[in-house]
Parts: structure tokens; C-alpha cells; sequence
């Protein structure tokens, strides 16, 4: 789990969110995994007492999320690599294990879903993962279930899945139609 991972390396974690929903079509499951992917590589690479914070803000019909990292950063010469299938950054394979197989994942879910992801790092600093995801019109129906990316974005930080308690709405169905999404993060709680 990433929680206890967080707290024993004691990484403060930070969330940043705006005082409205932002609404979009998507999997939930698919995005939390995504979120779990980069939430769980910024803890595991950053040092002990190092910060991981997690930014949502919109830009007119857009969703940004950002990661954004204390950690050891990505070598310039990585970063037009880091997210092919199989690459770790050499320099970073002593501080974690992997397949390399994570951000290849992440980068195509996120397409999947219209959106773009991107890096930007640098050595000894940091690293800031930004997600781009396209929002609904505020005029468009929601037909499908609704979900809160405050649970979302909790049940990545801490790896739990949702639950019916967790979650206003009842679980429904995988349908092929994607449902709609609400991308709301816990109001500027912090943990350290």
C-alpha cells in the first residue's frame, strides 16, 4: 500500500483541489489506477521527508492534474523515454524495483481516455507528472454513474478500491458506454 509507504518514509503528502466538480467521461477503475501508478512512484521516488502534491485546476474545457514530487528526478536523457514500455531510469533502480511497464500503461489509459500526459524533471529536485483529460459541458446530461475523484483520488493515495461506502452512488455493471466521471480532490488536506 502506498499510505504506510508514504507515512514510514514520511513523505508529506498534499492535495489541491477547486471548490467545484469537474465532470468528464471515463472509467473510474482505469483513472484510479493511473493515479495509483504516479502517486506510488512519486512516494517511492522520493527521499525520506521529501513532499508529494497533488494539484487539480481547470483550464476552460480542460482537467489538469498534477503530480508533483521532492524526488530524485529523471536524468534529462530520459525523459523522452520514460514513458516507453520496459525503460527505468538507470539511475533510479536503487531506490525501487519494476518492470518499466507502469507509465507505458498510464500514458495509454490516459489517452484512452483524450487526455495527454507529460514530465517534467530535473535531478536532485523533483518531478512534476501533469495530466491533461477533457471535460464535459456543463450542459451535458450525466446518464451513467456519477463518481466522486475525491474517491478516486483517496483510494489511489491509499490503494483501496471503492466502496458503496465510500461512494454516494451504488456500484453498477462494466458497460461498454464510458461513465461519467467527477474529478473532485479532498479540499487542501495534507498528511505527513
Amino acid at each position: 500500500m502506498v499510505e504506510p509507504q508514504s507515512i514510514h518514509k514520511q513523505v508529506k503528502v498534499v492535495f489541491n483541489r477547486p471548490n467545484r466538480p469537474l465532470i468528464l467521461n471515463g472509467d473510474n477503475e482505469k483513472l484510479r489506477r493511473s493515479l495509483l501508478n504516479l502517486f506510488s512512484n512519486a512516494v517511492k521516488y522520493t527521499p525520506t521527508a521529501g513532499s508529494v502534491t497533488i494539484t487539480l485546476t481547470q483550464q476552460k474545457q480542460t482537467c489538469l492534474l498534477t503530480i508533483a514530487d521532492t524526488g530524485y528526478g529523471i536524468p534529462a536523457k530520459d525523459i523522452d523515454l520514460i514513458f516507453s514500455p520496459y525503460h527505468r531510469v538507470e539511475e533510479n533502480k536503487q531506490y525501487a524495483s519494476g518492470t518499466g511497464l507502469g507509465l507505458s500503461i498510464v500514458k495509454y489509459l490516459i489517452e484512452e481516455h483524450g487526455g495527454t500526459i507529460k514530465v517534467e524533471s530535473e535531478v536532485g529536485v523533483g518531478s512534476i507528472f501533469t495530466i491533461s483529460l477533457p471535460l464535459l459541458d456543463e450542459t451535458t446530461q450525466i446518464e451513467n454513474y456519477t463518481i466522486d475523484v475525491a474517491s478516486v483520488a483517496s483510494s489511489a493515495t491509499t490503494d483501496q478500491p471503492d466502496t458503496p461506502a465510500s461512494s454516494p452512488h451504488p456500484p453498477q455493471a462494466e458497460s461498454p458506454a464510458p461513465k461519467q466521471t467527477r474529478i473532485d480532490v479532498p479540499q487542501t488536506a495534507s498528511r505527513s
